[in-house]
């Protein structure tokens, strides 16, 4: 097993690939999630342990990169409950 079968879906028949792909969407969602609260609380504890120090540089950095992180799960829970507004319909 090399690197491309770590990037393609297994051969299935065409009537189960669109349930395939949408239950490999919906892991990759959950990845997501996890890791966007992972980076979080990495931040979170860095920039806690920084903040005794005084404001500086880093203080900065944690502050962007936990921002980013933010913004990104939001974003990920906006499009979540958009996507299963849209499957209801």
């Amino acid at each position: 097993m090399g690197i491309k079968h770590a990037f393609t879906l297994p051969s299935v028949p065409k009537e189960n690939k669109q349930k395939l792909k949408e239950t490999v969407l919906e892991e990759n969602w959950k990845r997501t999630k996890l890791f966007a609260i992972i980076i979080l609380i990495f931040e979170a504890i860095l920039l806690v342990r920084q903040l005794p120090g005084g404001i500086d540089l880093y203080v900065g950095l944690y502050l962007g990169l936990f921002s980013a992180a933010a913004i990104y799960l939001l974003c990920i829970y906006i499009m979540g409950k958009r996507r299963s507004r849209l499957a209801t319909e």
